[in-house]
């Protein structure tokens, strides 16, 4: 597993941070976002969609569970799992059915549905640290992992 390690200072720098992650997506990859409410999931995020080109607006899923976003040569799928009540709800949605070679998929709060998630191909964690945050990008070697 490789760590990378950002301190970010403000907003404009998490949208920085996640465009420079966007060049490092592949389809098929599994990205899993955590941090306290509030901390810039959704910030970096719209990042990495701003950063794969998308011209509209980058909208929260935390309402609506998931937003997506196509591009030639994938589609962003972009789950909030924060206000999920139980995994029903995902069944709902068609949540595994989003899970193609095809589809980039992000979660936020992946611990909300750990009981059918496989092992992402990035883990990154974000920590606060008085007004700064710490972002902690681990790739996954899929190989290593059991």
């Amino acid at each position: 597993m490789q760590t990378e390690s950002i301190i970010i200072h403000d907003e404009n720098e998490m949208l920085d941070a996640g465009q420079a992650f966007s060049f490092c997506l592949q389809a098929g990859d599994r990205v899993h976002l955590t941090g306290d409410l509030g901390a810039g999931k959704t910030s970096f995020v719209r990042g990495v969609i701003r950063g794969l080109g998308y011209p509209g607006e980058v909208l929260s899923p935390t309402f609506s569970l998931l937003e997506t976003y196509e591009f030639d040569v994938f589609t962003v799928v972009h789950f909030d799992l924060y206000r999920l009540q139980d995994e029903q709800e995902l069944e709902l949605i068609g949540f595994r059915d989003y899970f193609t070679e095809t589809n980039v998929i992000f979660i936020e709060w992946p611990d909300r549905a750990m009981e059918i998630l496989s092992t992402p191909d990035y883990d990154i964690r974000i920590e606060q640290q008085g007004n700064d945050r710490k972002v902690l990008i681990d790739k996954i070697n899929k190989n290593e992992s059991t």
